[in-house]
Formats: structure tokens, sequence, C-alpha cells
């Protein structure tokens, strides 16, 4: 009966853990920059001046990084559009990043990889424009 018993803790314990390996990505780890470093987008990845001028004729925000970030507030940096970063809220369930209320909602496509100092963020949807691109992902470093 003891040995039933402490096979039962020890599984318990041992499937907590791996649960919250998968838990992915808490606002800890997001606090602080995290400076653009390419676009993939439409099987295309954009990270010199000249690829990211041509993109930019047709598409907004496609150069962005998120700067002074805490566990409530980010600041995103359009590097094509305004020089200061928009600060607003933000909410992270289940790796997914909703900034301002739906203003930009990204799905974190590494929270499985994820090692502190490459962030990615796949573009899921924007309540602000119709030319950012959607379905992009953003690759980030501190």
């Amino acid at each position: 009966m003891t040995m039933i018993l402490a096979l039962a803790l020890f599984s318990t314990s041992c499937s907590k853990e791996d649960n919250d390996d998968l838990n992915g990505i808490n606002v800890n780890d997001l606090i602080g920059d995290w400076n653009f470093e390419s676009l993939t987008f439409n099987g295309a990845v954009y990270d010199t001046e000249t690829e990211l001028d041509e993109l930019d004729e047709n598409y907004s925000y496609v150069e962005i990084s998120l700067v002074n970030v805490t566990t409530t507030v980010l600041g995103l940096l359009d590097h094509r559009g305004s020089p200061n970063p928009y600060d607003d809220t933000y909410s992270l369930s289940n790796n997914t990043i909703n900034f301002s209320n739906g203003k930009f909602i990204f799905d974190i496509d590494n929270w499985e990889t994820f090692d502190g100092t490459v962030l990615k963020l796949k573009l899921k949807s924007s309540n602000v424009t119709t030319t950012a691109p959607i379905g992009g992902l953003y690759t980030m470093t501190r």
C-alpha cells in the first residue's frame, strides 16, 4: 500500500513539472527591449534596408521593435513611422500578446524554444490598419 501511494505521488509531481514546461512564456520573460532583426513574410526574409524599403511601399509596420516592456506595458516602435514608441498596456495569454486592446495581436511563435535572447512574433491581426503584414513573422533580439 505504501509503495502504491509513493508511486502515485511521484507520478503526480512529475506530470506537474511537465505541465509547467508547456505553459510557455510569461510577462517576466518579456521585460526589457526587443530589437528588430527581420520580418519573414510571404515566403521571403526582409532584413536589409533595401528589402524593407520595397516592402514598405505596400505595407505598414514592416520594421518594429518592442521597447521598455514591463509586465503590463510595452512600447511598440515602428522604425519607419514615429521616432517615439507607442506605449500602451498589453496582456499575455496562451502565448498570445494582445497589445492595446487588439491594435496588434501577436502569437509567440518560438514559445517552446524561447531562450530569453530571441523572440519570434507572428502578427495575427490588427484593428488599426489593413496594410500590416498579417501572418508575418518578426524576429527580435535583446
